[in-house]
């Protein structure tokens, strides 16, 4: 199984096909969660669980859904694909610092509904809270992920200029990358 990259077209086991619009975990639940707006299959909600929300769906119709990688049968990437996804170990030079991504999605305190942000849980405390912000567009604390106090941040693609390859705690050979961090057509199809 290949590695699921955000906007990649998803085939999951019951032959369900949908636009991956999230990746990161769920309050409440244990590891990664890929969510998908369906074009063909099941959908159960329209991106959010017990009121929060991970992704729109389009329309906001319940045509989303959740699901783990062991249940995902193949990918295949659109022009939407982004580069980075959850456990890639990647450099933010304006806080000189490494972190590892663990989120990717357009978050709820997003006012435009289209710019991604990585929430990344950097190795040193250069950042400013532990995965959990106060968003005054929302009026409340929003989370996507958890790490350690004063190592989490949320930033755009364009805030990322170095990517090490693989998972894990020990950072590899840095690659020089860029790609857009804002989606023009939110629509999810592969055109």
């Amino acid at each position: 199984m290949s590695t699921v990259y955000l906007y990649d077209e998803v085939v999951l086991q019951d032959d369900s096909v949908g636009i991956c619009k999230f990746i990161g975990e769920i309050k409440g639940k244990t590891g990664v969660f890929y969510g998908l707006d369906t074009k063909t299959g099941e959908g159960i909600n329209n991106g959010c669980i017990k009121n929060k929300r991970y992704f729109r769906t389009k329309n906001n119709a319940l045509t989303g859904r959740f699901t783990v990688k062991s249940k995902i049968l193949c990918t295949n990437k659109t022009k939407k694909s982004f580069q980075f996804t959850v456990g890639d170990k990647i450099e933010c030079p304006n806080l000189s610092a490494q972190g590892v991504i663990r989120y990717v999605g357009v978050p709820a305190f997003d006012k435009t509904l289209k710019t991604v942000y990585y929430g990344v849980a950097l190795n040193a405390p250069n950042g400013s809270h532990n995965g959990e912000i106060f968003s005054s567009y929302l009026g409340k604390k929003i989370s996507y992920f958890q790490c350690d106090a004063n190592c989490g941040v949320y930033i755009k693609s364009s805030e990322i200029t170095t990517y090490y390859g693989g998972h894990g705690d020990e950072f590899g050979t840095a690659v020089d990358s860029s790609m857009t961090n804002t989606v023009d057509d939110d629509d999810g199809k592969n055109d």
